[in-house]
């Protein structure tokens, strides 16, 4: 009987200890029949790539077998960490059976090859979550996983292609050796050519992902059929991965290009003229690469391979054939619209032998010798791809202690007893003043003051969250992204929550110390961050959402004064400290001027000055370490170009419940359309708006310098002579040119440097320097330069000699040279 009542108490003792803990979740002793919900199935999502710290998919069948509707939710964690919940609620009619799907946080120290995620079910009754058991246990499915480096095979591949080919009748010749499904046995190819496996992520059944977390571990997306373009909602959700920096490639042989027009920019356009059969043809490379020899690029096949002929404008083509544009790649945003208008066929070949012994690296087809070059390029990630940050912005905002404790002390004391000793020393001279004694002993009691007060004062203790948002609007300025870098300052445990009702999501990366970090996925566009015990302290998380505003456009005016901007109204506020990107590698700073918004030529940003300022604000300062970090650095992503950055206030996102004090600025990048002149107009044309790449009429390029990101290498050792193209904005053309300046930083030992500009068969000199270690600068207004600019293509030469020096005996050592940038600017007036 004793025994009986100690059972009976302890039992009281562990519901009682249940019910007092934080939270509303309460275990209940039910079974599937009388909650109505059964769970059948767990799967993972075809599109689903599990990587550390993303987000995986899986789907799981739920059926509601009561008489009544069932609320419910399906709760997911992976084995090993409890303090990630990932929580799924749903409402089934009676007799509803549904696939739903569960998006589970994978932490970012999860480091096994393959991993474990379980998820019971739990049923909704008087507003409280209750376990659900069958029998004495409660409903649950484990799925095994394999954990995918982000980056180990890098770019993952998505697919939307065509339906495979039907069988050919038996009369049909030639009938051994055909492929069945030929795009996606070339994609495959590619894949396998360029030094990556066969996996990739298939978009064929569910069809294109529609959420913006769907497309994170996604590089490259190839669409071979139109069908995946007929939905509105797809098309906006391509061209929002598309300006985020990914890439898709397009089979125009496939598709029309008339379906494609919603995902090109402003001043894009791809037009089908008509389409060809070929059995013979050679294809002329324009990419830059080693030149390959003709019977490389020939090919010859029995059957007849289709090719669309189309115009385009705004891409570059890097293939041709026949005059026409074989490959063409169209830059938006920070990602790239990839065109192929030659069957696949054309591209590829049988493999005769394999490249490895693992099936993972084998594949039926291969890419010919010509193609080889493509293949690589859509192998390698785009470098501009899904940029993050790991900003210290929103700590600094919260004043967090940058110098610890011990130094304060060890530098005060030390004062202190420097003046002690100066003291002692009068003493024993025998100078001894009321003074003496009366400094050190004052400026003890000073820094015990110092010490006391900066115990006390505790600076950032109020309770607030810092944010950087980093807002991204498309090219045509309709879609806006928002990514909130944020950190929390609690000074006790809270019950919180990050709610939002917008496509996005939100995750704190770090293990709670305290409580369990719950994302609640509602439905497409409600979501929320919970945790009945959020930590004291200070911790990160981030959040990437969509905000419904009208569509963000600057308009940019070239007038006698340079160029000016016009902001749009319906920002939350003034921008400041602002950056112009209209051509890759030239950013100019603007300033602040009675009319508005203009660009500042006076400031150079070549050294990494990027606020305009004498004398920088605390916040300013904070806001230069973020543009040090995004675009400073040599290895740093390249600025979106046709762009201006700048800061905001805050824009409306998430909101925490209970509200808290937000600090903080958005650093925004808006689209910039510049605006034609009246005819003749007088106008000045700044640097940053005239583009430097390489020639297009020349074959090979120069590794020294790089078309899309327009900067120079640190370094060079080896000579160059290439020509180099100055371009000027279509807007602004025709023109009439009063005058040239040209601007070459150039740091060249010991070489001979000439800059020409070829004319009609001749080159005219505009210089040649010995050895330049200073900026050179002059200006042109010679009737024969001015006239080759006039289509808007100005070409100039540029010659660094080899070493003068290695005769001396110093031709051991590496002597390099670099330039820093080359600019252009121009004055003329607009022609009728």
């Amino acid at each position: 009987m004793t025994l009986r009542i100690q059972r009976l108490a302890v039992s009281q003792l562990w519901t009682l200890v249940l019910l007092l803990l934080p939270g509303n979740i309460v275990v209940a002793q039910r079974n599937d029949a009388a909650a109505g919900l059964s769970f059948s199935a767990l799967a993972q999502a075809r599109r689903s790539v599990m990587v550390p710290g993303s987000k995986g998919i899986l789907k799981a069948q739920v059926r509601n077998e009561a008489d009544n509707t069932r609320n419910g939710s399906l709760v997911a964690t992976v084995v090993g960490y409890p303090e990630y919940e990932n929580v799924r609620p749903f409402s089934l009619s009676p007799g509803e059976s549904r696939d739903i799907e569960i998006y589970v946080y994978l932490p970012s120290d999860l480091n096994e090859e393959f991993f474990e995620i379980e998820v019971v079910l739990k049923h909704f009754e008087s507003g409280q979550e209750v376990l659900i058991q069958r029998g004495d246990e409660p409903i649950r499915e484990r799925i095994r996983c394999a954990l995918r480096r982000q980056g180990a095979d890098a770019p993952l591949v998505a697919i939307a292609l065509d339906e495979p080919a039907p069988l050919q009748p038996h009369w049909f010749w030639p009938q051994p050796g055909e492929v069945i499904h030929e795009t996606y046995e070339a994609v495959l190819a590619a894949r396998i050519d360029s030094g990556h496996s066969r996996e990739m992520i298939s978009f064929d059944v569910d069809g294109l992902p529609l959420k913006a977390q769907d497309w994170d571990n996604v590089d490259l997306l190839v669409l071979a059929d139109a069908r995946y373009l007929e939905d509105f909602t797809a098309v906006a959700a391509v061209r929002r991965f598309i300006n985020q920096g990914g890439r898709v490639w397009v089979m125009l042989d496939r598709v029309d290009c008339a379906q494609i027009a919603p995902l090109l920019g402003p001043k894009q356009l791809c037009q089908e003229i008509d389409a060809v059969e070929l059995h013979e043809f050679t294809v002329e490379i324009l990419d830059g690469s080693t030149p390959l020899p003709t019977e490389e690029r020939q090919v010859s096949v029995e059957r007849a391979v289709r090719m669309k002929r189309v115009l385009q404008d705004g891409g570059v083509e890097t293939h041709r054939i026949r005059g026409w544009p074989a490959v063409i790649k169209m830059p938006i945003g920070r990602g790239e619209l990839i065109l192929t208008t030659l069957e696949v066929r054309g591209w590829t070949e049988f493999r005769t032998e394999q490249i490895s012994d693992d099936p993972n690296h084998q594949s039926t087809l291969k890419m010919r010798e010509w193609a080889k070059t493509f293949a690589f390029d859509i192998g390698t990630p785009h470098v501009d791809s899904k940029t993050a940050i790991r900003p210290d912005y929103p700590i600094h905002h919260l004043g967090i202690q940058v110098l610890p404790k011990s130094w304060v002390t060890a530098a005060l004391g030390t004062f202190c007893l420097v003046l002690c000793c100066l003291a002692i020393w009068r003493l024993w001279l025998g100078n001894l003043v009321p003074a003496t004694f009366a400094t050190p002993l004052i400026s003890l009691l000073v820094a015990i003051v110092l010490l006391v007060a900066r115990n006390g004062s505790q600076m950032g203790k109020q309770e607030a969250v810092a944010k950087l948002q980093f807002v991204e609007a498309s090219d045509g300025g309709m879609g806006v992204e928002v990514k909130e870098y944020a950190a929390v300052k609690l000074d006790r445990v809270h019950d919180m929550q990050l709610d939002y009702a917008a496509d996005g999501w939100a995750i704190a990366p770090q293990a709670s110390q305290s409580g369990v970090q719950r994302l609640i996925t509602r439905d497409f566009a409600n979501w929320a961050l919970h945790n009945s015990a959020w930590p004291a302290g200070v911790w990160r998380y981030q959040t990437q959402f969509t905000a419904d505003v009208p569509p963000q456009v600057v308009s940019a005016v070239v007038d006698e004064q340079g160029c000016r901007l016009e902001i749009p109204p319906e920002l939350p506020g003034p921008v400041e400290d602002t950056v112009l990107s209209w051509v890759p590698g030239d950013p100019m700073l603007c300033s602040v001027g009675d009319l508005g918004l203009r660009v500042n030529e006076s400031v150079s940003i070549g050294n990494r000055r990027w606020i305009d300022a004498s004398i920088m604000s605390a916040e300013q300062q904070r806001r230069l370490g973020v543009y040090r970090e995004l675009f400073g650095a040599q290895e740093a992503p390249a600025m979106r170009s046709s762009s201006l950055y700048g800061w905001t206030p805050l824009w409306t996102g998430p909101k925490w419940k209970p509200e808290m004090p937000s600090k903080g600025s958005a650093l925004v990048c808006l689209p910039v359309r510049l605006t034609r002149p009246t005819a003749g107009q007088l106008l000045r044309i700044p640097h940053g708006l005239i583009q430097l790449r390489q020639s297009q009429t020349e074959t090979g390029k120069t590794s020294a310098f790089d078309d899309r990101t327009g900067r120079w290498r640190p370094a060079q050792s080896i000579s160059m002579d290439r020509v180099f193209q100055f371009v000027l904005p279509p807007e602004l053309l025709p023109i009439d040119f009063d005058q040239l300046r040209f601007e070459l930083d150039l740091r060249a030992p010991n070489r001979t440097v000439q800059i020409n500009v070829p004319t009609n068969g001749e080159e005219v000199e505009l210089a040649t320097l010995s050895g330049p270690s200073i900026p050179w600068t002059t200006t042109v207004t010679d009737a024969k330069v001015l006239k080759e600019f006039v289509d808007g293509v100005l070409e100039v030469r540029v010659r660094v000699g080899d070493r003068q020096d290695i005769a001396s005996g110093d031709g051991t050592q590496i002597v390099a040279w670099t330039i820093d940038h080359f600019h252009v600017s121009a004055t003329g007036h607009h022609s009728p």
